[in-house]
């Protein structure tokens, strides 16, 4: 009776070491769990401002290549004024000479004439769309 004290002594001591190990395993296990999961946490937040960072990326250049085209359409609405203004003041200085041409003519003693059409585009010229011209007929 002595020896089965002994082995069931035994036994428990072993039974109680091999639950002692098991409970340290599943402590290490569950600490392992817990980091695993931490680890899982960051990268998942490492992820969602990877996202966010192309979506503002993305939006950043959306509104660059907007930019970009507004510039550019002011750009060529400038060109567009400058032409503009370029073939204005060519048409002035036509004009300028026109009268200055018909000046000299008509100090020299000389007559200039023109058709009622040619008034009406030397009229049209001169001040953009219908008033009276620079120069009319010398009768």
């Amino acid at each position: 009776m002595r020896a089965f004290g002994r082995f069931c002594g035994r036994l428990l001591l072993w039974v109680r070491d091999r639950a002692e190990e098991d409970i340290g395993r599943l402590q290490e296990a569950g600490v392992r769990l817990v980091e695993t999961r931490a680890e899982l946490a960051t990268a998942e937040s490492r992820l969602k401002i990877g996202e966010a960072a192309e979506k503002h990326a993305a939006a950043e250049e959306r509104r660059a290549a907007s930019e970009e085209r507004r510039a550019h359409a002011r750009k060529t609405n400038a060109e567009a004024r400058k032409q503009e203004i370029e073939n204005k003041l060519t048409e002035a200085t036509a004009l300028a000479r026109l009268e200055d041409v018909i000046s000299k003519i008509r100090q020299n003693g000389g007559d200039v004439r023109f058709s009622e059409e040619q008034l009406r585009l030397l009229a049209s010229l001169s001040d953009g769309g219908g008033g009276e011209g620079p120069a009319t007929n010398a009768e």
